[in-house]
Order: C-alpha cells, then structure tokens, then sequence
C-alpha cells in the first residue's frame, strides 16, 4: 500500500484495510460470488477475511462521492473528518471496472445470505448508495470529534483507535461477526449492516472497525 503522509491523518486518495474488531478479519471482495440484485450493475460478495495480509482484494480507496452527494466542507481539502462522507473503491489494478462497497435497505427480498441482515456488497454504480461516514468509537465523545480529522493511529506503537462506519443512506452501521461464510477463500465470516449495541447503548465490536494504513515508517 502507498505510504500515507507523516502527520498520519487520513486523506481521499489514501489506500486503507478494515479490520473488524470482534472477527479480527480484514474487508475483503469476492468477484467470483456474484450477487444477482438487477440485471442494469454488477454486485458482487464482500466478506471479511483472516487473510489480513494486504492485497487486491482486501485494499480500498478512500473516495470522494459523486460532487451533488457531497456536503457543503467537502471540497475545502483532502482531508477526511468525522461525519464526512467518503465512498470505499477497489483497486484499478484489480478490475477494469471500478466497483465500491455499498449496501440496501434490508427488505425480504434483499438481505445478507445467513444471518438476514442489510446486505454489503460491491457494485460498479457510484451514487448516494456507496456513500459512508467514519464516527468517533465511543459515543459519549463522538460529539466534540464530529468534524475532526481521521487519525488511524498505529498497530507498531499500540496507538490506535477503532472508528464506527455508518452507511450515509440507510443510518445502519457496518457490522461482522463470526458467521461462517464459505467461498473460494475458504470459510471467512459474514458481513452486513446492523447496529449492534450493549446494554449501554454503545457499539459492540461488531460495529468497531481498525484502519489498517502504511504509515510509511
């Protein structure tokens, strides 16, 4: 992965792994389990992985949406902050076409394949849909954090902090769990929107994501 710039804050353009907290696994694409939502885009599988080594399938961009789905502060600078709208890209080394993580109101019809829960996927149509915000992790501080900079922290130094993904359409946040999903990969586990809360209405670690960046130290 490219190295990102020395102050560690994160930037559109940075090149980042998810790494879900309670699975301890990595966001992964499987282009071979596709996903046959409509016959106008092509959807395919998003899993996560123990695989946390990086490559093609487990490394995303961090994008800027579509210019009318951006927000008033969008364009000041490359910066990405708290309650900031960014879209997730694959790698154009990985396909021809680009394709971002995205998700759909759960419904009957269209939900994830074992627990039943939204559907996370990768489509080739870039809209509101594929748009998500980073919240800070803990909910008595993510106030006074909406609006500041994103800082991965480091795995090297112990210096980290999880961050909370929500889906900007849908409210409903980024989630795995420990459901086996098998494919070509082996059997990796399920991911899915859904907030997941403890008694104290916090997220759970299901909804807790590291930022896995080259730090470039």
């Amino acid at each position: 992965m490219q190295p990102m710039q020395e102050d560690g804050i994160l930037r559109y353009g940075d090149m980042i792994q998810l790494e879900n907290v309670h699975t301890e696994s990595v966001l992964s694409t499987d282009f071979g389990d596709e996903i046959p939502l409509n016959e106008e885009n092509k959807c395919f599988s998003v899993t996560c992985s123990r695989l946390s080594q990086p490559m093609l399938r487990n490394v995303f961009i961090i994008d800027r949406p579509n210019e009318k789905d951006r927000g008033i502060f969008d364009g000041l600078n490359d910066v990405l902050h708290y309650g900031q709208s960014f879209v997730l890209r694959t790698l154009p080394e990985y396909t021809l076409d680009e394709y971002y993580v995205t998700s759909t109101k759960l419904s009957p019809q269209i939900a994830s394949r074992y627990s039943k829960q939204q559907l996370v996927y990768v489509t080739d149509k870039k809209n509101f849909e594929v748009c998500w915000k980073m919240q800070y992790w803990d909910p008595q501080l993510r106030i006074e954090n909406d609006g500041e900079p994103v800082r991965p922290g480091s795995f090297e130094t112990q210096n980290i902090q999880p961050v909370i993904i929500t889906h900007s359409l849908t409210g409903i946040n980024l989630c795995a769990d420990t459901v086996s999903y098998p494919n070509i990969f082996g059997n990796e586990h399920e991911t899915f929107c859904k907030n997941d809360y403890d008694n104290h209405r916090a997220e759970t670690n299901k909804n807790r994501w590291f930022i896995r960046a080259n730090q470039g130290q």
